[in-house]
C-alpha cells in the first residue's frame, strides 16, 4: 500500500515484520490466519504430527481441523493478549469433537515475548462457563474459575518445540513485551 519505503531484509525473521509495521505508522495488521488459508493443510499431515496425535488421542486415524492457526503476535498489540480459556470454549464448530492442540513456536519463547501460561486440567469438570473478559475480544473463563485454577505456570519453549494439550487445558498468553514478533502455529487434530 506504499506505507513503507524499504524491505527490512537486514533484519532477522522475528524482527522484520515488526519494524516494517513501525515504519508504516502502525497500520492495521493482524496475522492470525487459518492454516487452510495458506494451503498448507497437506503439510499438517507430517508423519511426526500424525504419530503424536494418533498416540495422544488413542485413535488409529486423525485429521487436522479447520480450527488451526498461524499467528504473529506483535509487541504493542494489547488486543493479542489472550485471557484464560480452554480451546473447547472458543472454537464452537469443534467443541464436541475429540481433539488436541499442538502448539509450535517458530521462534524461542520466553516470558518477555508472550509464552503460554497453563494450569492443571480438571477433565471431570469439562468445559468451564465462558464469558468475554473486560477489554478482551476473545472468549475466556470467568474470574471465580480463574481464581480456583491450580498450579499455574509459564511454559518457556525453543523454536520447533511442541506443546501438546487437551481441549480442556486452561491456558492463556500475555502481552508481548519484547521487540520481536512471537510467531507460532496452533495445529489441532481430531480423531476420525
Amino acid at each position: 500500500r506504499g506505507l513503507i519505503t524499504e524491505n527490512f531484509s537486514r533484519l532477522n525473521f522475528d524482527r522484520r515484520l515488526y519494524h516494517a509495521w513501525l515504519a508504516s505508522n502502525k497500520a492495521y495488521l493482524s496475522i492470525n490466519e487459518g492454516l487452510s488459508d495458506f494451503n498448507i493443510i497437506d503439510d499438517l499431515l507430517n508423519d511426526k504430527f500424525l504419530a503424536i496425535s494418533t498416540q495422544l488421542l488413542g485413535s488409529n486415524s486423525v485429521a487436522p481441523l479447520a480450527g488451526s492457526f498461524f499467528r504473529a503476535k506483535l509487541p504493542e498489540q494489547n488486543f493479542s493478549s489472550i485471557p484464560w480459556h480452554q480451546d473447547a470454549q472458543c472454537i464452537d464448530p469443534i467443541t464436541d469433537a475429540n481433539f488436541l492442540t499442538l502448539w509450535v513456536p517458530l521462534v524461542d519463547i520466553g516470558e518477555s515475548n508472550s509464552c503460554l501460561e497453563i494450569a492443571d486440567i480438571d477433565i471431570d469438570r469439562g468445559i468451564y462457563k465462558r464469558c468475554y473478559p473486560p477489554g478482551a475480544p476473545y472468549v475466556g473463563m470467568q474470574a471465580p474459575d480463574i481464581d480456583n485454577l491450580v498450579n499455574k505456570r509459564k511454559v518457556l519453549m525453543r523454536r520447533g518445540d511442541i506443546l501438546c494439550f487437551h481441549k480442556y487445558l486452561p491456558h492463556r498468553s500475555l502481552h508481548n513485551n519484547s521487540d520481536r514478533i512471537r510467531w507460532s502455529l496452533d495445529i489441532r487434530y481430531q480423531s476420525i
